[in-house]
């Protein structure tokens, strides 16, 4: 990975010769000068193919085929200590500078060198449309290097303006780019097998373009596009296996049509059934529901001859809930076939995840359980009595992961329901070491690692010493 913020290295043709004009470098074994060539960055490696011929030859071999270009740990860096954005604009703005013509002087080395395709491009940094000639320049490139996973992470650190870059539809001439025409097609391009955009406008008829340009293109991932209103995923060639859409709350229909389709993921604030699903192959499903009570309201996005193919289910979901009445009030469909369900669960311990009793016995092939509890500390109400939904043992059950438990009755209860009506169960592991705030308390409390109290962090470990003993699980329970 190059690294954005590093030294740059200075030499002058003839500084590795010896006072005999001999070159005693170039005379070392390639591997000394391949070792050598690792511990250099792009630009570094660029400039030593300068010196001499066999520098050249050696670095065209050892030029990188996966350029990631990931300036967000600087970035990050900065917003901790000049918190708020708003207070230094200036710094910012040099910073995107020099990132965007760090980027430029990278991408040109590589552009000079005779080496031929890259394997992947991935640039990640808070740009926005601003930059929209310079990063117009980058997609270029990687196309014209025939690139196969294209990423454009344009992460939101809080300064940029909401004017997001607009992907660029091209023509098939990559030597003569008029990137501002809307009316031209995007290159027919048999190399990209993966395209993911974050915070880049992109319309639907883009996308399908791109689609049908790029027939061996087997992922495609959007977040947060504003401009995404319509997109038609059909076609009986297509050979995409993952399709995942977040955050594009613009998007109002969706087609989906592709047979070869295994994984969709879909996280917005509304849920919504597609207007046209073909997809006989998806075993995976990683959906974010909102608020459980929209649950009840609303269908599952999908119709239930596919529910019942599905192997894995990952849901993200806030949970209401906390009189046992309306946990049991909720009935989810049955998946006959998953063995995997990992719940992501956003609430305090006024709520509870004995609601997701009713999916686990909905579930009688669920061999593995993951939950991800966040945890919302807002709201300062006092907590409840625990309680016990209705005795339901599975036989299928063998592997539970708990991370982020906090000791607090919302996750300690459906612990104990897990360890009750799991007959078969073989391992527990309870991940007490860093409890998890969510998106919003960070957001909220304007930071982005949250330190959670050490006393918390000992009480909870401590109510987990007390489950392994009260129902003597011994080995079967591992406390991290």
């Amino acid at each position: 990975m190059a690294e954005f913020g590093t030294k740059k290295l200075k030499c002058k043709q003839g500084e590795n010769h010896a006072e005999d004009g001999k070159d005693r470098i170039s005379e070392l074994p390639d591997e000394v000068l391949f070792f050598i060539l690792s511990l250099l960055t792009i630009t570094e490696g660029a400039k030593l193919s300068l010196l001499s011929r066999r520098w050249r030859m050696l670095w065209n071999q050892f030029i990188p085929r996966n350029l990631n270009l990931d300036g967000s740990k600087r970035l990050d860096a900065q917003f901790r200590k000049l918190f708020p954005p708003k207070a230094c604009k200036a710094i910012i703005t040099s910073e995107t500078l020099k990132f965007v013509n760090w980027v430029n002087k990278v991408l040109k080395s590589y552009q000079q060198a005779p080496a031929g395709a890259i394997d992947e491009l991935k640039i990640q940094f808070d740009l926005d449309g601003t930059y929209k000639q310079d990063i117009d320049s980058w997609v270029a490139f990687a196309l014209g290097k025939k690139v196969k996973n294209l990423e454009l992470a344009f992460i939101f650190r809080g300064w940029t303006r909401d004017v997001l870059y607009p992907f660029p539809p091209l023509n098939n001439n990559l030597n003569r780019l008029q990137l501002r025409s809307r009316t031209l097609g995007f290159p027919k391009c048999d190399s990209l097998t993966s395209l993911v955009l974050t915070r880049v406008n992109v319309t639907g008829e883009i996308l399908e373009r791109i689609i049908r340009s790029c027939p061996f293109l087997e992922r495609l991932s959007l977040v947060y596009s504003l401009s995404l209103v319509h997109l038609n995923v059909v076609g009986p060639s297509l050979r995409l296996k993952c399709l995942e859409i977040n955050y594009c709350e613009a998007l109002k229909r969706l087609r989906l049509s592709a047979t070869s389709l295994v994984s969709f993921k879909y996280f917005g604030r509304n849920m919504f059934m597609p207007s046209q699903i073909n997809v006989p192959n998806l075993i995976e499903l990683c959906i974010q529901l909102g608020n459980l009570r929209n649950f009840v309201y609303c269908n599952f996005p999908l119709p239930s001859a596919y529910i019942s193919l599905i192997q894995k289910l990952i849901l993200t979901v806030e949970v209401p809930f906390s009189r046992l009445k309306e946990v049991e009030d909720i009935q989810f469909p049955r998946f006959r076939h998953l063995k995997e369900l990992e719940l992501r669960v956003i609430g305090n311990d006024t709520a509870s995840l004995l609601v997701f009793s009713s999916l686990i016995n909905a579930s009688p092939s669920l061999s593995e359980l993951t939950l991800q509890f966040l945890w919302k500390i807002n709201h300062q109400i006092e907590g409840r009595k625990a309680q016990k939904a209705s005795k339901c043992p599975h036989s299928g059950l063998k592997v539970v992961k708990v991370v982020g438990f906090v000791g607090q009755t919302i996750d300690t209860e459906f612990c104990m329901y897990l360890i009750e009506n799991a007959v078969m169960l073989e391992k527990i592991k309870i991940d007490t070491r860093n409890p998890t705030l969510s998106l919003f308390e960070c957001f909220n409390r304007k930071i982005i690692r949250p330190n959670i109290p050490q006393t918390m962090i000992n009480a909870a470990r401590e109510r987990a010493e007390q489950l392994k003993t009260e129902y003597g699980l011994e080995d079967k329970l591992v406390i991290l």
